[in-house]
Parts: structure tokens; sequence; C-alpha cells
């Protein structure tokens, strides 16, 4: 028995990627009674996490449940509120070679990080502290450098 729940705001969306009875929607979450109690891990790919939304309740109602879920409320509380988290030195010093290298000068850049990994070349070791620190499945970071 798979034991992950993918939680989407369209099916539709999953279409072009490997098929799966493990999809539900957000909406359909929300609504019904948990049919299997084996699903210990949810992951949360609504679009919209702000407070009041399906995708926010979708995660508080899953930690509710005892399940784990991707992001937790605690996560989406801290990104809502703009918190955010610092990496540490090196991980930092990591970003700023990788950005001098490439000729970045723009203060903003995104990295798209998927499940713990990047592709881009010279930051695959920051990747995976964005998927520990943040509980994000897909992220869109923009990461700053402070000296």
């Amino acid at each position: 028995m798979n034991n992950v729940l993918i939680l989407l705001d369209n099916p539709d969306d999953w279409k072009p990627y490997c098929e799966t009875k493990s999809i539900l929607t957000v909406s359909d979450y929300l609504k019904n009674k948990p049919v299997e109690k084996d699903r210990k891990l949810v992951i949360n790919l609504s679009n919209d996490y702000s407070y009041n939304s399906e995708g926010y309740y979708c995660s508080l109602l899953a930690q509710t449940r005892g399940q784990r879920v991707i992001p937790d409320v605690d996560i989406i509380n801290k990104l809502e509120t703009g918190t955010g988290i610092r990496m540490d030195r090196s991980l930092q010093a990591l970003c700023y070679q990788w950005i001098q290298k490439n000729g970045i000068k723009s203060d903003i850049w995104y990295l798209n990080i998927y499940f713990g990994k990047c592709r881009e070349k010279g930051l695959e070791k920051s990747s995976p502290f964005y998927f520990r620190e943040l509980s994000l499945s897909i992220t869109e970071s923009c990461p700053e450098y402070s000296s």
C-alpha cells in the first residue's frame, strides 16, 4: 500500500506525470473523512496556502489527523509572515560564488527546487537546506546573500 497522498487543486495538473491513485483534490480532502488510515505522508501541492484558504486548511487537517504533511502549518505561517530562514555562512558563500561565476547582477534571483534538488550546477548543496528547513516539496526560492 502506498503511504503517500498528494493533494492538488486540479487533478489534471498531475496528468503529464505518472499515473497514480494517490491523488486527491484539496476540496475533496477537506470534505471527506479519511478512508485510509495508512496514509502517513500528505504532500500538499495547493496553489494557495494563505490563511483561510483550502490549501492552508488541508495542511492543518492533515496535522490534526496525525499525518506528516509537507508543508506543515508552522512553515506556512512562517512564510506568510515573512519570517523566513537564514542559511549558514558556508551556504551563503556557495550561493555568492555561484552568483559571481554566473555574472548575475540583479539583487533578486530565483532558484527552483524540487524535493530538495535543483538543476543549477554548483548549487546542489544548497537545495537540500531549503527542503529540510522549509519542508516544501516545490519551491521557487529567492536566496539573499548578506556579507
